[in-house]
């Protein structure tokens, strides 16, 4: 039950640092000089951490 709890707990932590530090970071980040295939993998971050918290929620309720 411990770890449940420090796995929500952590989930939370995540989803905080996310939405409110690395997605606008990513987001304001002044590309306007870089190649386009620098922009396309700067662009992919953002969904990169996402289907990161995604996969960390399933494995906090043992789905993967």
């Amino acid at each position: 039950m411990a770890n449940f709890v420090s796995g929500i707990m952590g989930l939370v932590i995540l989803l905080v640092l996310i939405a409110n530090l690395f997605i606008p970071t990513v987001l304001d980040t002044n590309t306007s000089t870089w190649n386009a295939s620098e922009v396309s993998l700067w662009g992919i971050l953002t969904l990169v951490a996402i289907v990161g918290v995604a996969y960390s929620t399933l494995s906090v309720f043992g789905i993967v």
